[in-house]
């Protein structure tokens, strides 16, 4: 009886250190510490948006690019296939280095 009770609650007991581990492990959390901050949604009050873009020393995803050229992500996605906006595959997903969306704004403001 009393081996019985033993066994049940080290199966509880294991069965909580799984559970609490893979909550503190998950993928999401995983991913939420790889962000290294969050990008604005506008450039600071007298500062142009490619000095903005230029002062970013990280990668971003497209949401982050959408939201700073206040588009839609479909659009960014058109701007990389048709017009050239330079953008690195990570095995699916498109990241983007700010200051050379800064060079390409220019160049294409310039034409």
């Amino acid at each position: 009886m009393r081996a019985n009770v033993l066994a049940d609650l080290e199966q509880r007991v294991l069965a909580d250190l799984v559970r609490s581990f893979a909550a503190t492990h998950s993928v999401a959390n995983q991913r939420s510490s790889l962000i290294k901050k969050p990008v604005r949604q506008v450039a600071p009050a007298g500062e142009s948006l490619c000095s903005y873009l230029r002062s970013i020393r990280h990668w971003i995803v497209t949401r982050d690019v959408a939201v700073l050229l206040h588009c839609h992500t479909e659009t960014i996605y058109r701007r990389v296939k048709i017009e050239g906006l330079p953008a690195h595959r990570d095995g699916r997903t498109l990241k983007y280095y700010p200051p050379e969306i800064a060079d390409w704004l220019e160049r294409r403001n310039r034409k």
